[in-house]
Formats: structure tokens, C-alpha cells, sequence
């Protein structure tokens, strides 16, 4: 038989069929593919006795199951146990931020962001990144959950920086600036004075000139 330390498959990773073997010794004898319809479980008819009249001592074993999520942990009687295991395995992401502000052109990026790696809604990792580390990390994370479904991760900033605005392209963050500068009305204010100044100037002389006519006239 084949027992199964799975908590009732819960995860949904048992194999379809696995082989349960008879051994005398190191040689497999027989072997026997079952399913879940078999119970997992087959009854073997062999012989008893060698070419030697002596009784076999038979073993039972399994053929490898072919599934990273579990390993075989011994065997008590006729009755080989299987548990389920997640692989301690790992996967490196890196996570580029991008700025859109042309080259900084107005001082607004900030010295440093936190970048942030997200499983649904909960940040699972995060790294403070600046110009030094060319604006970018590896993580290495866990690849599967405690059901063994490989993890979705998703990447995000701790904080928007001011006159910036955030976008998400797979694992790169871009930033694009907002910020627009005053615009420069000093030497617009010079030429409404020297205008007025040139009014006010055309308008004394055409009042000089009326006056001079009318000192004239008399």
C-alpha cells in the first residue's frame, strides 16, 4: 500500500499513479502501477521459497515518484509512506526604477526610493536604491507557497516621490515628472515699464506741445 502524509491532498499535487515494487534484496521482482481507484494498493502473488528452498524475505519499495512535492519517508510493514514537501527552492528578480524627468533637468529626483516586492497586497521584501546602485536590485525570493503554487510576485515603491508620477511595466517602475517650472516674468516686467515709461514720456512732450501751441496762439 501507498499512504499518503498529505493532509487529504490538500494542496492537489499527489501524482495521478505512482509503482510499487517487491524487492529480494536489491532486485525488483515485481512492480505494479496503481491509482486512487486501486486504492493505492495491490496484492502481489510471488513465490515463496528461492531455487534453494529457502523462504525470501521480501521488501517493498516504489518506483521514484515523478513530483518535486514529495518524498518518500520510509516504509512501516507493507506500507510505503509518502509526505508532502515544499521545495526550498529560490528566484531572483530584479527590479529596475526608471526616471522620465529628463536627466533631472529640474533637481527633483529624490537621493534614494525603497523598492518593494508584493505577494497580493503584502510586501514580502523591500530595498533602498540609489543613483550608486544604478537605480536597481536583486531579490531573491521563495518560489512557491505553502501549497506549492508558485508565487506571483509583484513589484512597487514604498513612497511616489513629490512632482513625480508612477508607473509599473512588469518588473520596472518608471517615474515620470510632473514638476513645471514658474514661468519667468522678469524681463516681461522690464518692457512694461520702458513701454510705460516711453507712454508717459510721448504723453508729457504732446502736453508741453499743447500748451507751447496754445502760448502761441494767444
Amino acid at each position: 500500500s501507498k499512504s499518503w502524509d498529505d493532509n487529504n491532498n490538500l494542496a492537489g499535487k499527489r501524482p495521478e499513479s505512482i509503482i510499487l515494487q517487491v524487492k529480494n534484496g536489491e532486485e525488483v521482482v515485481t512492480e505494479q502501477v496503481v491509482t486512487e481507484e486501486d486504492n493505492w494498493s495491490y496484492e502481489f502473488e510471488l513465490a515463496k521459497y528461492d531455487e534453494n528452498g529457502n523462504e525470501i524475505a521480501y521488501t517493498i519499495d516504489e518506483k521514484e515518484v515523478e513530483s518535486k512535492f514529495y518524498e518518500k519517508v520510509g516504509v512501516e510493514g507493507n506500507v510505503v509512506i509518502n509526505k508532502f514537501v515544499v521545495p526550498d527552492e529560490k528566484i531572483e528578480i530584479w527590479v529596475d526604477k526608471k526616471w522620465e524627468d529628463e536627466d533631472n533637468k529640474y533637481g527633483k529626483r529624490p537621493g534614494s526610493v525603497i523598492l518593494q516586492i508584493k505577494n497580493g497586497d503584502t510586501v514580502v521584501a523591500e530595498a533602498e536604491v540609489s543613483e550608486e546602485d544604478n537605480w536597481r536590485h536583486k531579490f531573491e525570493l521563495t518560489k512557491y507557497d505553502e501549497l506549492g503554487n508558485e508565487i506571483l510576485y509583484t513589484v512597487d515603491e514604498k513612497e511616489t516621490a513629490e512632482y513625480y508620477e508612477k508607473s509599473i511595466d512588469g518588473y520596472t517602475i518608471v517615474n515620470t515628472c510632473t514638476y513645471e517650472p514658474p514661468t519667468d516674468t522678469s524681463d516681461l516686467s522690464i518692457w512694461i515699464y520702458v513701454v510705460i515709461l516711453v507712454v508717459a514720456i510721448f504723453g508729457i512732450c504732446f502736453i508741453v506741445m499743447k500748451k507751447v501751441s496754445s502760448f502761441h496762439k494767444k
